[in-house]
């Protein structure tokens, strides 16, 4: 098993600022599979998502769902991660991340160096 954290696993990911895990299951697996599709298909066309995959078998099933898992352990590699559940309406739903930011350059509490307690606000979707 190839650790969620391997560099080489980690190459193969786009560079986007969200990024979002649906896992579907129903009795018609073919209604299920036509269903997720045209939804797909309407976000992309609406712009509101950019690239996607859908696992073709168990075992791709499995990969996306190790590097969904292994976000928590990614997100601790440099020091402490505050994480929360927020629902917000899409169009506004990075405000939130760009306003936590601001506020902690504010109060002085974010910086690149050791001598600042935060590096960064960052924000991933989980639906």
């Amino acid at each position: 098993m190839i650790h969620p954290l391997d560099q080489e696993e980690l190459d193969e990911v786009p560079d986007y600022p969200f990024y979002v895990l649906i896992e579907t299951s129903g009795s018609n697996k073919e209604h299920d599979d036509a269903k997720l599709e045209s939804f797909l298909e309407s976000a992309m066309e609406e712009g509101v998502v950019s690239d996607g995959v859908v696992s073709q078998d168990e075992s791709q099933l499995k990969t996306l769902w190790r590097w969904r898992e292994g976000i928590s352990e990614a997100s601790t590699k440099e020091g402490g991660v505050y994480k929360y559940d927020v629902s917000l309406p899409l169009p506004v739903l990075y405000d939130l991340v760009n306003d936590t930011r601001e506020r902690l350059l504010k109060a002085g509490l974010l910086g690149e160096t050791d001598e600042f307690p935060v590096l960064d606000s960052i924000g991933t979707i989980y639906l």
